[in-house]
């Protein structure tokens, strides 16, 4: 490349001389050169792909079959870990929905379950917890900061429990021990 050498008498010379110094200097861009190797890398790209196809021609059928046997055999590989994975995420799932959770946080603790992410784990069991208190709390408000007594199951009146047959009775003491207690001390 050429280098840029201003004359001597630079300082010397008028506005228009400079001008016309740089008009007639000339550089070399280097647009040969980029096109040699640009040929260069096309040629080799060229035999790449004929010593790529020469090698594919002298596999033997055999060679192919176990080629593409190797080929199944990493591909069913892979879906087996998959279908492990997703069998995994779906027993946690469920689990977490069987705790009462909605299905999008469960999906969600269930991935960070099996990522190992106690990060994220325990964040989403805190606030599930904290949501499952402050359902508990507003369901005692309800009642008047008295649990029910049933443990949660249908309430029955003492005047529901004198209409009961023997038999409805000797159920309710069964599912109901203390309210049973109860009522049976009030005749």
């Amino acid at each position: 490349m050429k280098k840029l050498e201003l004359p001597q008498n630079w300082a010397n010379m008028s506005q228009e001389e400079k001008e016309k110094f740089f008009k007639d200097f000339s550089y070399d861009d280097g647009a040969d050169e980029i096109a040699r190797l640009k040929k260069a890398n096309d040629d080799l790209a060229k035999e790449n792909a004929k010593k790529k196809q020469e090698l594919q021609d002298k596999l033997s059928e055999d060679e192919k079959k176990k080629l593409a046997n190797d080929e199944l055999i990493e591909t069913l590989k892979k879906q087996n870990e998959e279908l492990k994975k997703e069998k995994q995420l779906a027993s946690l799932v469920s689990k977490n929905i069987a705790l009462g959770m909605d299905e999008a946080k469960a999906k969600e603790l269930a991935s960070a379950y099996y990522d190992g992410n106690t990060e994220d784990y325990y964040r989403i069991l805190g606030e599930f917890n904290k949501s499952r208190e402050n359902a508990i709390k507003q369901e005692l408000l309800k009642n008047g900061g008295i649990p029910p007594r049933d443990g949660g199951n249908k309430t029955v009146s003492y005047d529901d429990f004198k209409k009961m047959t023997y038999t409805q009775q000797v159920e309710f003491q069964a599912s109901n021990p203390i309210l049973y207690q109860e009522y049976t001390n009030k005749k």
